[in-house]
C-alpha cells in the first residue's frame, strides 16, 4: 500500500530543513508534537466514553448470573 522507508524520510527532512531553515524546523515541530499529542487525548477521550455508552447500555442485557433476578 503506502509505506515510507529510512531513506524517504531523510530526504525529506533534508529538503524540509533546506526550505525552512533550522529555527521554523524546530517551531514546526513543536506544533507539530502538540497536534498529535492533542489528537492521541481527544481519541482517548472519544474511546473512553463510547466505551462506558456501550457498558451502561450493555449492562441491561448481560448475561452475568450474578444479575439476574431469582
Amino acid at each position: 500500500m503506502f509505506s515510507i522507508g529510512i531513506l524517504e524520510i531523510t530526504v525529506l527532512l533534508i529538503i524540509a530543513f533546506v526550505i525552512l531553515g533550522p529555527e521554523k524546523l524546530v517551531e514546526l515541530s513543536k506544533w507539530l508534537g502538540g497536534a498529535y499529542r492533542d489528537l492521541r487525548v481527544a481519541f482517548a477521550e472519544l474511546r473512553s466514553s463510547i466505551e462506558t455508552e456501550a457498558g451502561e447500555k450493555g449492562g441491561e442485557s448481560s448475561s452475568d448470573p450474578s444479575r439476574e433476578k431469582p
